[in-house]
């Protein structure tokens, strides 16, 4: 097989799973979380857009979502003890949560937010201050080359239109050459 590099309209042809990249950075999961158990939180976070569309809300009004160790076993290509293991761990950092929907039935899954504050592992507790000061810039008044002034740390970028890159995007006025 040859390898065959991508061409610039081709670079948004597939589907993503997102994944926190504070579950690498956060010094609270750095070292705690198996890249399995990183990779099932991607999809389990991509599965809640499923259960949006099913209405699977809860009397409390939080989203769960159902997927079975098999699901994930499939899915991940991991073993039954491998996804066992990954589960186990989101549930001890607080990422998920399952409730056993009757006797013998699945679980409801819910999923639970990245604390993103930062961990004082000398004391065993999270401060105020945020783990990761993503594109901080230098001050509030100063303009990065490929942003706006803003009133927060954080810089805005502006991108050039990039729906034609798209896979599902209609190409039309795209030369093809």
């Amino acid at each position: 097989m040859e390898f065959i590099p991508y061409c610039a309209k081709e670079a948004f042809q597939f589907c993503f799973y997102q994944i926190p990249k504070e579950l690498f950075t956060n010094e609270y999961y750095k070292g705690k979380l198996s890249s399995d158990a990183i990779i099932l939180y991607g999809l389990l976070l991509d599965r809640l857009s499923v259960s949006i569309k099913n209405k699977w809300i809860d009397e409390n009004g939080l989203i769960y979502l159902i997927l079975t160790r098999k699901e994930a076993m499939e899915k991940l290509n991991i073993s039954d003890k491998t996804a066992t293991k990954a589960f186990r761990q989101l549930k001890e950092l607080k990422l998920i949560s399952e409730r056993r929907m009757g006797k013998g039935k699945t679980y409801k899954i819910y999923v639970g937010k990245i604390n993103r504050k930062k961990y004082d592992s000398s004391i065993g507790n999270f401060t105020t201050e945020l783990s990761e000061k993503v594109r901080n810039s230098k001050n509030n008044n100063s303009y990065n080359k490929n942003s706006k002034k803003t009133k927060s740390n954080f810089e805005q970028r502006e991108y050039d239109d990039l729906s034609y890159l798209y896979a599902n995007n209609n190409w039309s006025g795209i030369n093809k050459d």
